[in-house]
């Protein structure tokens, strides 16, 4: 038990209960010893070995105060309920009341787990709790049981994958079993999405880029579940037999003559081809982005450099809506400034050019889209954007599209030194390449082409080999010298939506290019295949085993992955698995590729336990952090763990996302967002080892730092308490982390 003292605090209550005044009261009380209260039935004896008046004074009328919290009590605002109370009268000074023992009624919570705390409060005259102000309080160890105990949640009925196409509606729904109350919250390729909170989730008007996977959490008191993933499959008004690059977009600074914004697509194959050709600025402030273009011209030009069409403002064509509704771009105000083409245009090679009317500069999205409908014998081959790369937001960011199904090889460079050879000056001397999922979530960079690719924490099953010149020259790309510092990356994609970002290295600036090539793509008159029967989730006890079945469409090779390395010698339809983690399967034929929803694996110890090892991402409240000079700190956590029988080792990182103000000093408490303690005086480094014990579901592991986690493992998910105070009730709160 923990004493503690009240610092104007105020407990609102709700039902039944009393609030408790803010007031101080005006002598010092001491209790020592032991406090303890005991149940039985509709009474409940309360026990205090001593309360002393150490200051000059008669106290108020002193009394005892039994309550029932969701959690500790620590002195915060917090809902609870009175269960009990016990007058004990006045003390005047160096007096005392000794082995207080008295029983009086019981008035029990509702059914739940409370924490009990006693308070000892003094008549103050105050507005609230009957004229009583709090003095000390105790939060008691053990757990008050009320009733059955809570249920942890478990999924009853799993959301089912679904295929729509562009501009559709999309739902999913989750049965699951639990003590209520029962939240939930959704989540889209791992990532949480706002508002999502229902036990049912409807992507009202799905696009290319909302294709992935959806998953749900569902928490109560006792614990948490996830369900398994979901897979959405949003196709596009084409036909979906093979993958294929469908839509180019680059948003950067533009105005007039050097700071034209240009976006270069090529059509190969045969036939004409319906683009698409759009140059955004004053809607883009409806997405919250300033500084936009506000009056952007844009020209389509051939290969010879002549124009061929021109827009300033695209009027409200109706032929035009109708189009931007097929290839799923946002939609345009009737009235506004925003430029826009279509165009039936011959295989070739084209730029769209957006320039300002007035010599104006501001932000513009230049967008490209294959408008096609039916079977196209055209297709594009290749996409590219050129501008000034700066710092910050200020960087070259190209987004593509692949649409269809199965998977799509494409080459992605970044160039800066080696546009110098066509005249281009201030060319970015050290470009870095970035290839990222529609989440944000880095897949692959490159920095120099003769180097590898390093891969990032993408969860997509991308695969990147390194480009050559053979590379280029099979694309029709430009060659690049040897060893120069541009960057570029051979990248093997499933259908979705993708950007390639430029920057420069230690912040450098210049112009460079960024393009997408399409590498051998799958031949026509097939089809990708189609998965039937999906890997089902398991848990399995220590030392056994679980075996994954798949069926799908097509004459097939297959691969299997655990946590998104692929599994060697695992190339058939079944895979028997024993280790923990999440597995998934591709299916390949000639005309593409596809990718199973993951599976999870969980291996418990013997009777039902817990294992750590993998990844795991997730927050801890960090409250009255360093004292009393920091309320609170939220962090983002990071564990990469191994577990070895019972024994655990691994690494740990984590990064401020926010804190409240600071108090009496600026030193304990970080500034702002995204900083590490400049102190060291909680986590120390970034990339701390850890190393700690698992006992059935239960955990306990420490930083190198001291900073103690402890908890439970319930499936993919741990929940419990992080303490950065060595036990006094300083820098502790609560976390909970998911298995990536």
């Amino acid at each position: 038990m923990k004493f503690g003292r009240f610092q104007n605090l105020l407990l609102i209550g709700v039902l039944a209960l009393t609030g408790v005044s803010a007031a101080r009261a005006n002598t010092a009380i001491t209790v020592t010893g032991p406090l303890s209260y005991k149940v039985n039935g509709s009474t409940v004896t309360l026990g205090v070995a001593n309360i002393e008046n150490t200051t000059s004074g008669t106290t108020g009328t002193l009394r005892l105060e039994l309550w029932a919290f969701p959690k500790d009590y620590g002195g915060q605002a917090e809902s609870g309920y009175i269960l009990a109370t016990d007058v004990l009268g006045t003390l005047s000074t160096n007096h005392e009341f000794s082995n207080v023992s008295e029983t009086v009624p019981y008035t029990p919570p509702p059914n739940g787990t409370w924490v009990a705390t006693m308070f000892v409060s003094e008549y103050t005259n105050a507005s609230a709790d009957n004229g009583y102000s709090p003095d000390v309080y105790v939060n008691f160890t053990n757990p008050l049981q009320v009733g059955p105990a809570a249920a942890a949640p478990s999924i009853t009925s799993q959301p089912q994958s679904a295929s729509v196409g562009v501009g559709s509606s999309a739902s999913f729904s989750v049965g699951a079993s639990g003590s209520t109350p029962l939240s939930y919250q959704w989540s889209f390729d791992g990532a949480p999405i706002s508002g999502a909170t229902g036990s049912s989730y409807t992507v009202s008007s799905a696009q290319i880029a909302s294709a992935g996977n959806y998953t749900v959490t569902v928490t109560n008191s006792a614990g948490s579940a996830t369900s398994g993933a979901a897979v959405l499959t949003v196709t596009s008004s084409q036909p979906v037999g093979t993958a294929r690059l469908i839509n180019l977009s680059v948003r950067s600074n533009a105005g007039s003559g050097a700071q034209t914004l240009i976006g270069g697509f090529v059509i190969g194959g045969t036939g004409s081809k319906s683009v698409l050709v759009r140059a955004d600025g004053p809607s883009l402030s409806e997405f919250g982005v300033t500084g936009a273009l506000p009056d952007p011209q844009l020209g389509l030009f051939n290969a010879a450099g002549s124009e061929i069409a021109s827009n300033s403002k695209w009027g409200g064509s109706a032929t035009l809506a109708n189009i931007f509704a097929q290839v799923g771009a946002f939609a345009l105000p009737s009235g506004s400034e925003d430029a826009a083409l279509d165009q039936t245009l011959s295989p070739a090679a084209y730029t769209a050019q957006a320039t300002s009317t007035s010599g104006d500069t501001g932000i513009v999205l230049v967008e490209v889209y294959d408008a096609d409908s039916g079977t196209p014998s055209s297709r594009f081959i290749n996409l590219s954007a050129r501008s000034q790369v700066g710092t910050g937001s200020n960087t070259l960011i190209a987004g593509f599209v692949i649409g269809g199904s199965g998977t799509e090889t494409v080459l992605i460079r970044g160039d800066g030194p080696g546009l110098s050879q066509f005249g281009v000056g201030g060319v970015l001397a050290a470009p870095l390449l970035t290839l990222y999922d529609s989440t944000g979530a880095a897949i692959a960079t490159d920095q120099g082409w003769g180097n590898s690719s390093s891969k990032g924490s993408s969860s997509k099953q991308a695969t990147i080999t390194k480009a050559t010149a053979a590379t280029f020259g099979s694309v029709g790309a430009f060659s690049l010298s040897a060893n120069s510092a541009d960057c570029a990356m051979v990248a093997t994609l499933p259908a979705g939506a993708y950007t390639a970002g430029v920057s420069g290295v230690n912040n450098t600036t210049g112009v460079a290019l960024v393009e997408v090539y399409e590498i051998a793509p799958a031949a026509g008159g097939g089809t990708a295949p189609v998965f039937t029967s999906q890997p089902v989730s398991q848990s399995i006890t220590s030392g056994g085993s679980y075996t994954f079945l798949v069926a799908a469409t097509g004459s097939l090779t297959y691969q299997w992955y655990l946590n998104g390395v692929a599994i060697s010698g695992a190339t058939g339809d079944s895979y028997t698995a024993t280790q923990a983690g999440t597995y998934t399967v591709v299916a390949s034929n000639a005309n593409g590729s596809i990718t199973s929803s993951p599976a999870t694996v969980t291996v418990g110890g013997g009777g039902g336990g817990g294992d750590l090892t993998g990844s795991w991402t997730g927050t801890w409240k960090e409250e009255n952090a360093g004292g009393n000079f920091c309320t609170y700190q939220n962090w983002t956590l990071s564990f990469t763990m191994n577990q070895s029988g019972n024994s655990v080792t691994g690494q740990f990182n984590m990064t401020i996302v926010n804190t409240s103000a600071d108090g009496n000093s600026g030193d304990l408490c970080p500034d702002s967002d995204g900083e590490v303690d400049p102190d060291n005086i909680i986590e120390g480094q970034p990339g701390q080892l850890v190393q700690g014990t698992v006992s059935g579901s239960n955990f306990t592991i420490f930083t190198d730092s001291g900073i103690e986690f402890s908890g439970s493992i319930t499936g993919n998910t741990i929940t419990g308490t992080g303490d950065a105070g060595s036990g006094s009730g300083f820098s502790v709160g609560m976390f909970a982390i998911m298995k990536q």
